[in-house]
């Protein structure tokens, strides 16, 4: 009952946001997030992931960016595990061509069981590169922190799981202290297909300050499988 009184409120407080970021009058937008994840056990604490996702903006109406990313995470214990990945972009730049973007994350993960619920909190620090080039900054190589605080619920006899989550997004090495240049707040569901597939359906809402103020409505679908 603790919990389920927990995650009421927090819900509360990510509907309260959500409606703030709407109600500031800024610039909106919507997209669709289409997602294929797949991941393969190489040997016992190590996996390999190959995913790979497109979005839309503009009212989903153009293609944003398409990519696949590839990479490793080994278990160090049954709750906390560390991961490197690498990912290749093709994304619509100013000029309404495609230019690549080469990104790279390392991750340490951490996951808290607590009966039928998983609390889980991923830190990313990442590391990205444009070939579209404006000016001078666009030459150097943009570094963010990215903290991801999720729970997620094992309904009962049911192969359904619904989750939210909160991921904020950081620059590193800025010189200007601490602030969260970007965030977003999801909630949705997987339903388990079978013991190693799984289908996603959220909502996302997303918050940029950098380099203009945006909100983005972003309808979320993707599909999981392990082999």
């Amino acid at each position: 009952m603790k919990m389920m009184k927990m995650i009421r409120k927090i819900a509360v407080f990510l509907t309260l946001i959500s409606a703030s970021g709407v109600l500031a009058g800024q610039e909106n937008d919507f997209g669709i997030w289409l997602e294929l994840n797949t991941t393969h056990k190489i040997v016992k604490n190590l996996d390999a992931t190959v995913n790979g996702e497109l979005r839309t903006f503009n009212n989903s109406s153009q293609v944003r960016q398409v990519f696949i990313e590839g990479g490793l995470e080994y278990k160090l214990t049954k709750r906390f595990s560390v991961a490197g990945s690498y990912r290749l972009t093709s994304r619509r730049e100013d000029d309404d061509n495609f230019y690549w973007r080469h990104r790279i994350f390392a991750d340490l993960k951490l996951k808290y069981p607590v009966n039928d619920f998983n609390i889980s909190a991923r830190l990313r620090f990442q590391r990205s590169t444009k070939t579209y080039i404006e000016d001078l900054e666009d030459l150097d190589a943009a570094y963010l922190y990215r903290l991801r605080m999720k729970i997620d619920y094992d309904i009962p006899k049911v192969p359904l799981a619904p989750y939210i989550y909160y991921e904020s997004f950081s620059p590193a090495f800025a010189g200007e202290g601490f602030r969260i240049s970007k965030y977003r707040l999801s909630a949705g569901a997987e339903y388990h297909v079978t013991k190693k597939s799984d289908i996603q359906a959220g909502y996302i809402f997303q918050h940029d300050k950098d380099p203009k103020l945006r909100n983005t409505n972003i309808l979320s679908l993707g599909y999981a499988v392990k082999f």
